[in-house]
C-alpha cells in the first residue's frame, strides 16, 4: 500500500485542505534527488524545481512498473560495459525472468526454456538456445535431424558406431541406426 505525504510548509492557520499527494508502494517524497531510468541509468534525472516534491523512487534504486527496485538487483543496467538500450532485454542467470526496459520503465516477465534447449550465454548474449538438431528461437525448438547417416557424417560424427537418426516423415519417430563410415568413397 502507498503512503501520505505532505510539506509541512504548506501549512498556513486556518487552511483545512493541505495539497496531499499519494506515493505508490516503495516510492516516497524526497526534496533533493534523482531518479535513474533504463535509457540512461548512470545519469540522475533532476526533479524539476516547479514539482519541487513528487513521489521518487529512493537513491540507488530504479523504476519497475509502479514500484522501486534496487539498483544493484538490476542486471539491465549494465551489462560489463554495454549498455542495454531501449526496447532490449535481458535474461537472468537461469533464464526464468525477462527484464525489457521500454519507455523508460523495467518490466519484467517470466521466461522459459524449452525441454529442447539450454539457457547459456553465446556472444555475450544470454538466452535460451535450442540444443543440437532443434531449431527455433529457444523457447519453441523443433527437430531438424539428423535423418540419416550423411546428416551426422556432414555434422563432423565420423566414427563407426550406433546413432539416433529422426526419418523425414516420422513424426518424431526415432530409429537406432549403425553408420559405417567408409573414407574415400
Amino acid at each position: 500500500m502507498g503512503e501520505l505525504f505532505y510539506n509541512k510548509s504548506w501549512v498556513v492557520e486556518g487552511i483545512t485542505d493541505l495539497p496531499f499527494t499519494w506515493c505508490s508502494s516503495n516510492k516516497d517524497n524526497y526534496d533533493n534527488t534523482c531518479e535513474r531510468t533504463c535509457e540512461n541509468p548512470n545519469d540522475c534525472v533532476i526533479p524539476d524545481p516547479a514539482d519541487p516534491e513528487r513521489c521518487l523512487c529512493p537513491e540507488n534504486h530504479m523504476v519497475l512498473g509502479d514500484s522501486c527496485i534496487p539498483q544493484s538487483n538490476v542486471a539491465v543496467t549494465f551489462k560489463g560495459r554495454r549498455r542495454i538500450s531501449r526496447s532490449e532485454s535481458y535474461i537472468n542467470s537461469d533464464c526464468s525472468l525477462r527484464i525489457t526496459c521500454n519507455s523508460n520503465v523495467l518490466t519484467s516477465e517470466s521466461y522459459s526454456c524449452s525441454a529442447d534447449a539450454t539457457c547459456e550465454e553465446r556472444n555475450d548474449v544470454r538466452r535460451c538456445y535450442c540444443n543440437e538438431w532443434f531449431e527455433g528461437d529457444g523457447l519453441t525448438c523443433t527437430r531438424s535431424g539428423p535423418i540419416d547417416c550423411s546428416d551426422l557424417y556432414a555434422a563432423n560424427r565420423t566414427n563407426n558406431g550406433a546413432y539416433t537418426i529422426y526419418p523425414a516423415g516420422s513424426s518424431g519417430f526415432e530409429v537406432i541406426v549403425k553408420c559405417l563410415v567408409v573414407v574415400g568413397q
